[in-house]
């Protein structure tokens, strides 16, 4: 009989210890689900809209990994002086998996050797304005992603 594959563990049991993880690097222990779509690079720190529906967004995509089962990664992202950012990534395909060094149907948690600085933003229409003068920064987002 071959043993099952185990699957990452639910986002409510993976996040304590995310928060483990960041206390141990020295990062806020408060956690932020952010998606590409919700940042901005703007040269040496990142704009972060802040929405109500993140965290839902975040559990949908986490489940949505686990189900995959080629991994998932909670990656911190940048900080402001109480909270971590992090982003979940999804491999594409399981090139994707490799690449990023993602066994199958683990959970990864990683923070970036330089941290980045965060400063947030609830208001819509400064968000609106910030996206159209700093639009070209989309591309270094998505590739600090992957």
């Amino acid at each position: 009989m071959a043993d099952a594959i185990e699957m990452p563990p639910a986002l409510q049991d993976a996040v304590p210890r995310l928060k483990k993880f960041l206390q141990e690097h020295g990062w806020p222990e408060e956690v932020a689900f952010v998606g590409e779509e919700e940042l901005i690079w703007a040269g040496d720190y990142f704009w972060v809209r802040l929405r109500k529906a993140a965290h839902e967004n975040a559990r949908e995509s986490y489940d949505n990994a686990r189900r995959r089962g080629l991994g998932v990664a909670l990656n911190a992202v940048c900080t402001d002086s109480v909270s971590t950012y992090a982003h979940i990534y999804i491999p594409q395909d399981d090139r994707d998996r490799q690449e990023h060094m993602l066994a199958v149907n683990c959970l990864k948690l990683s923070v970036p050797l330089r941290r980045s600085h965060a400063r947030s933003v609830r208001n819509p229409a400064l968000w609106a304005a910030l996206c159209l003068l700093h639009r070209r920064s989309h591309g270094y987002v998505t590739n600090f992603l992957r």
